[in-house]
């Protein structure tokens, strides 16, 4: 099951890194290979070898995997809008079917179409942006709409943000813009489930902002926690949860479905052993028609299902009600499945629901924690400790065990996938997980009474990791994109790390495997060459020029309505991904903002030894350091 889980998430991911979609006879011919090795393994099982039929088991899954992921992406592609119909007025009728976002320029949401204009053919799902929306706009709203749309498309740049493979992967198939309402909005949420839940995440949001003051800074957090809606969340806040490794907290995590789950189980068993205080006027107690362990099972599901349906059903909520189910029948039905099958049986049904989570970091993280946790599992079953302060201190020691192989098991994945990996994550991790997951999560569910001290917890727990950890100037390790090889070796470097107690020596050279991805730096450039990298920034300009020791970026690129820039979403990963932690000279054309829209962020990312423009001095653009550019002249 183990290799036929590894040999499916293979299969989903090399599909991903195709350029083309293969065509429908390739499809027709893997299917039919597919079927052929199926046969023969039912047929010629037994005098198969072991090995042999292990191949062939994992060729099965990887083909079935790749055509599965292949013909999903037909369908949704075919969904695109028409390229015929870009750029025109078009009169839509459809249900807001996602939270509305507000940002600097409107209010973006998701939009299920459900009828158009004779003859045309127009996506089931479109990405919409609302100047002058009204302020009641809410999920499972009928309205008649006068929009333009556009087929998906993004910027194409090397490590940076892939927006039409991610609307592509969301199932939307144009983006655009309203240009008018025809008519009210009638209420059509009780029509199905789906636009039930987004109203129900609606009123909860709502409820919630209602009940924190107007000044609550930490507002959108709690909403997060809650809801999983983490748009409203300040930049400098992402910064700050960036740079001390928990910003896997501030999202709804496995450990937050688990907890809740087991709370909820817990006191579900309580009740039902004895039957909710009825015992004594029932005919028959609870406990004989159903076991309380298989009442709390019911439990845990149910609670895990409303509260990941609640968050939005992300990877990482997804995963573990994936497991928890799992789990809950095994036990159910008195089976003690290891758990690495478990992990196994909850990927393959993310796959199954979703084949383009295997391009998701959230995928990569949430499974590798859970099987590094696995892996390095210490702590044994038999000695049961006596007494409150000894089960404390073996609580408290078993955290720290699982801490340890957490932390340093992700690290290969945190720098593949972001280029940067927080060194103070542990101790902040030790801080904020009680706080986050124990005290702030509960009380944010509870809601109205104690909404505020939920709050309150963030506010001290972020001043601590502000004052503490966060402003250390080695807080972050930045590392360029490391190869396959580096790759590899720092996996080994891990296993050997976090492995149940082995020697000194072989925990030395684990470390020391590590070292070719952790010190990565990116290609050099040849003496007496440079190399310009002219970046995909839409309306603007933003180019890179290196040699062999310097480092120049000419402009940053423009600045978004929505409040993020170029230089933060496309020069910053670039920047990290060839390994460039300083720029010898960073200079700016002049002050239009798709030149200069983008400066403060490279500033504010990467040091800068000299600055120079051809900008008026002072200009608002040129970020805080306005003091420390040089004007540009002819003939320098």
């Amino acid at each position: 099951m183990r290799w036929f889980v590894v040999a499916f998430v293979a299969g989903c991911w090399v599909l991903q890194q195709q350029a083309t979609l293969p065509s429908q006879y390739a499809l027709l011919l893997a299917a039919l290979a597919v079927l052929l090795v199926a046969i023969g393994m039912a047929m010629r099982g037994r005098r198969l070898r072991v090995a042999l039929r292990g191949v062939a088991f994992a060729g099965l899954a990887f083909g079935a995997a790749f055509c599965w992921a292949a013909w999903r992406a037909e369908l949704r592609m075919r969904d695109w809008l028409p390229a015929a119909l870009e750029s025109r007025d078009l009169d839509v009728r459809g249900v807001v079917s996602g939270l509305p976002a507000d940002t600097a320029g409107g209010t973006r949401f998701a939009f299920t179409v459900e009828q158009a204009e004779a003859d045309m053919q127009l996506p089931g799902r479109v990405v919409l942006n609302w100047r002058g929306a009204p302020p009641d706009l809410r999920p499972g709203q009928r309205l008649t709409l006068t929009v333009r749309l556009r087929r998906p498309r993004g910027l194409a740049n090397p490590f940076g943000f892939d927006y039409a493979y991610w609307l592509l992967a969301q199932g939307y198939g144009a983006t655009g813009y309203v240009r008018r309402a025809n008519g009210p909005p009638q209420d059509a949420s009780g029509e199905r489930l789906a636009w039930r839940i987004e109203a129900q995440r609606a009123a909860v949001r709502d409820h919630l902002r209602a009940a924190l003051p107007p000044e609550a800074r930490f507002g959108a957090v709690v909403i997060a926690l809650v809801i999983g809606d983490q748009r409203g969340i300040e930049a400098d806040d992402w910064q700050l949860f960036r740079r001390t490794g928990i910003s896997h907290l501030v999202a709804i995590s496995g450990l937050h479905i688990t907890m809740i789950a087991g709370m909820v189980a817990s006191a579900a068993a309580l009740l039902w052993r004895h039957s909710f205080g009825l015992g004594r006027w029932l005919r028959r107690p609870l406990p004989l028609w159903l076991p309380a362990r298989q009442a709390a099972l019911v439990a845990a599901v149910t609670s895990a299902l409303t509260y990941g349906l609640l968050a939005g059903m992300q990877t990482p909520a997804l995963r573990t009600v994936a497991m928890l189910c799992v789990a809950a029948i095994a036990v159910w039905g008195a089976r003690a499945p290891p758990a690495s099958v478990v992990l196994a049986w909850a990927a393959l049904v993310a796959l199954l629901l979703d084949p383009w989570a295997v391009m998701s970091p959230g995928f990569w993280l949430s499974f590798g924690a859970v099987a590094v946790i696995f892996f390095a599992a210490r702590l044994g079953r038999d000695a049961v400790p006596e007494g409150r302060w000894q089960r404390l201190r073996t609580t408290l020691a078993a955290a720290a065990h699982t801490q340890w192989p957490v932390t340093i098991g992700l690290v290969p994945l945190t720098l593949l996938l972001f280029r940067q990996v927080s060194v103070v994550s542990p101790f902040a991790s030790a801080v904020a997980i009680p706080v986050v997951s124990l005290l702030v999560t509960p009380l944010s569910l509870l809601a109205m009474p104690v909404l505020v001290v939920a709050h309150q917890a963030i506010v001290w727990l972020a001043a601590v990791l502000a004052a503490w950890l966060s402003g250390l100037p080695w807080a972050m390790w930045e590392a360029a994109s490391a190869g396959p090889v580096p790759l590899l070796l720092a996996a080994i470097g891990v296993a050997l790390l976090v492995a149940p107690p082995v020697t000194a020596r072989v925990r030395l050279h684990g470390g020391l495997l590590m070292l070719p991805m952790v010190l990565a730096r990116g290609p050099p450039v040849p003496h007496g060459e440079f190399r310009a990298v002219m970046l995909d920034v839409g309306q603007g300009t933003a180019v890179l020029v290196q040699t062999r020791s310097l480092a120049l970026p000419y402009d940053a690129g423009p600045g978004y309505a929505l409040g993020s820039s170029a230089g933060a979403q496309v020069v910053v990963p670039l920047l990290r991904g060839a390994g460039i932690g300083r720029l010898d000279h960073l200079m700016v054309s002049h002050e239009d903002a798709d030149h200069a829209g983008g400066v403060a962020d490279v500033s504010a990312a990467v040091a800068v030894a000299a600055r120079s423009t051809g900008a008026p001095a002072q200009h608002a653009l040129l970020g805080p350091e306005r003091d420390d550019w040089t004007p540009c002249a002819a003939g320098q």
